[in-house]
């Protein structure tokens, strides 16, 4: 078996701070042990446990110029600047350099935005018989990097990374997080002793220094809260590596990295449904190469893809594929010179407009390692892209740049102060790139399940097609401001309901909650007089049964449904009585006044409610527990004319 797995790991230690407190997660096999050990990790690139094993070694041995020398290294893999700094230095006794101890130190220095020092030492490696051919390779654009971090730390970006916290991250590694559109599903990669399978060598056998393999894990955001996070499914996190790499707006698409054994790493998604998550199903633009991380439009048409496959411009290059109307993809088509470089792009990432696009490059004016960029979509090419700045950019691999509508970019950093390894900390970046694209986000619940939604613009172009959620029948989905749309829902049943949305006077973000009823046509067993979409028919209705107890009917209000309930004001409707809250599996709580024995007091209700502002009150009716619409319970025969 063929795992390709330095292919996928190679971006996972991004920022990583040491900290002696939480080595508890590896335990020494003993002294003798330490050095294999050790290296095993460094081949693998887990240098946040090799750095234990050569602390340990260099207790033992302080006179042992390598073990501080490798502690340098692995710090400056682990992005701890100072100490990588102090270690490397160390390292030098009297005018005895260890092997590449130049590069290193520069290395060591450009870390730590000491950029002019780190140019004069790179510049000095390039002369030295001891420096490696292939380090001395690298550095005309170690160099550029600095010259470029010069200029980048010179105009910082005022921002703040917030960490996310418990319980999402912890002492282990979580990165590659994404979101659907109103921020209440957070989808995330995990690596750590919950990882399947345990500690496991490449090819997938137990091994006590072992490395964990990624999963996928989920939370929801409830009462403002993100819940305990927990594994995705079994249908997905296997013992091999999976981690989530995009997600459509409404949480119902879940596009997934998974290493195989035929080919080194193939891209998948899987669907929600009924009960849980579908198998998962591989995508066609695969190919025999890497595919690593992707990104898809919100209208689910466009896809922007890492791969390695030959033909491009060096390393990983991102291509473009597109869907017909028939749902196929079109053949991949490089995304060209503008994006891609001789280096590594990766990690892209389409906003909620659906122009505008981020990703990762090692390339272009990078500050060291990955970048995250910013270009935009045009009709037939790419605009140039563009740097989006520091701190959010730093000398370390900056990279699974994920952005809402509402304008939170979710991040990976282990900066200063985090829980653990890696850790995810979100961005407020509205005033840096969402003010360029802002976008309206249409939400709600229709009354059945599994129903279809086409989205048109005024003149009957096709726009999106979506479906509601499986469960709940809650729905969500972006519209780029400046038109008009018609948004049409058909049920599985068939029935239909439409409506116009309106953005041209919009200029900036807003959340648009648009409750539908299917109202079910005339039964055959039904005069058609009694209809109850006739208006005279359902006075008549009224005048019959509005004030009568029919056995096994009850009837609620809902009065309101949020994606951030604590917006609720939860005050003003105590006076009607007990309000229930009932958080749906698309993280929207929706909040309702009940049980009414007689149809006249939930309208009276609906109508004060109305009163106080909310416009989309409206009355559900139950029979026998089960929800049901007063058409139906007409064509049983509970009600009759």
């Amino acid at each position: 078996m063929n795992f390709n797995y330095l292919k996928r790991t190679v971006l996972l230690p991004l920022l990583l701070v040491f900290s002696s407190s939480l080595f508890a997660q590896y335990t020494s096999r003993g002294e003798a042990f330490d050095y294999l050990d050790a290296e095993s990790f460094v081949e693998q690139r887990n240098f946040y446990e090799a750095l234990f094993l050569y602390t340990n070694l260099s207790k033992n041995y302080p006179k042992n110029q390598e073990y501080v020398l490798k502690m340098g290294i692995c710090n400056i893999e682990l992005n701890n600047a100072l100490e990588a700094k102090k270690l490397i230095l160390k390292s030098k006794v009297k005018k005895k350099e260890p092997t590449n101890y130049s590069f290193y130190l520069a290395k060591a220095y450009a870390l730590n935005n000491q950029f002019d020092s780190a140019i004069i030492l790179f510049n000095k490696a390039l002369n030295k018989s001891s420096i490696s051919s292939t380090f001395k390779d690298k550095i005309p654009n170690l160099i550029k990097q600095c010259e470029n971090g010069i200029e980048l730390v010179k105009n910082p970006i005022d921002v703040e990374i917030v960490n996310l916290g418990a319980p999402i991250n912890t002492i282990a590694n979580e990165y590659s997080a994404v979101v659907n559109a109103n921020e209440s599903v957070l989808v995330y990669a995990y690596r750590g002793e919950k990882s399947t399978g345990g500690r496991q060598n490449s090819l997938l056998e137990p091994q006590v220094n072992g490395h964990y393999f990624e999963d996928v894990f989920i939370s929801y955001k409830k009462n403002g809260e993100w819940s305990n996070p927990k594994s995705i499914s079994k249908k997905v996190n296997t013992n091999t590596h999976e981690a989530p790499v995009a997600m459509s707006p409404d949480g119902q698409i879940i596009y997934i990295y998974r290493n195989t054994k035929t080919k080194s790493g193939d891209l998948f998604y899987i669907q929600k449904q009924k009960n849980g998550w579908s198998d998962m199903i591989r995508l066609p633009i695969n190919s025999s190469y890497w595919e690593g991380s992707m990104t898809v439009s919100p209208n689910g048409k466009t896809a922007i893809f890492s791969s390695d496959r030959p033909g491009g411009f060096g390393g990983l290059d991102l291509y473009i594929s597109t869907k017909n109307k028939q749902g196929e993809w079109s053949k991949p088509k490089n995304l060209g010179n503008k994006i891609n470089t001789e280096f590594d792009e990766d990690a892209p990432f389409i906003h909620s407009d659906g122009k505008v696009f981020n990703f990762s490059s090692k390339g272009h004016n990078s500050m060291g390692g990955f970048d995250i960029f910013e270009s935009k979509i045009l009709d037939e090419d790419f605009l140039e892209a563009r740097n989006i700045g520091y701190p959010i950019n730093t000398t370390a691999n900056d990279i699974f740049f994920f952005v809402s509508g509402r304008g939170n970019a979710y991040y990976t950093s282990s900066r200063a102060g985090g829980i653990g390894q890696n850790d995810i900390y979100s961005i407020d970046v509205r005033d840096i790139i969402m003010k360029k694209s802002p976008v309206l986000l249409l939400q709600g619940t229709v009354s059945e399940p599994n129903s279809k939604i086409v989205v048109e613009d005024i003149n009957g172009v096709n726009k999106g097609n979506y479906v509601s959620n499986a469960e709940d029948g809650s729905y969500l989905f972006y519209l780029p401001l400046g038109n008009q749309y018609k948004v049409s829902f058909t049920s599985p049943s068939g029935l239909k309901e439409m409506i116009d949305v309106d953005t041209r006077d919009k200029t900036k973000y807003e959340e648009l909650t648009r409750n539908i009823m299917f109202i079910e046509e005339e039964p055959k067993e039904i005069k058609p007089e009694f209809d109850l979409a006739i208006p005279g028919n359902f006075i008549l209705f009224e005048q019959t049964y509005g004030k009568t107890e029919v056995k096994d009917v009850v009837f609620q209000v809902q009065i309101g449904a949020y994606s951030s309930p604590e917006n609720f004001k939860l005050k003003k409707w105590k006076r009607f009585g007990t309000i229930n809250e009932e958080v749906g599996t698309d993280g929207i709580t929706r909040f309702k006044i009940g049980d009414y024995k007689n149809f006249n007091q939930a309208k009276k209700v609906t109508e004060r409610a109305r009163k106080l502002g909310d416009k989309d009150a409206f009355v559900l009716v139950f029979y026998k527990g089960e929800r049901t619409s007063l058409n139906k319970l007409i064509a049983k025969g509970v009600y009759t004319f």
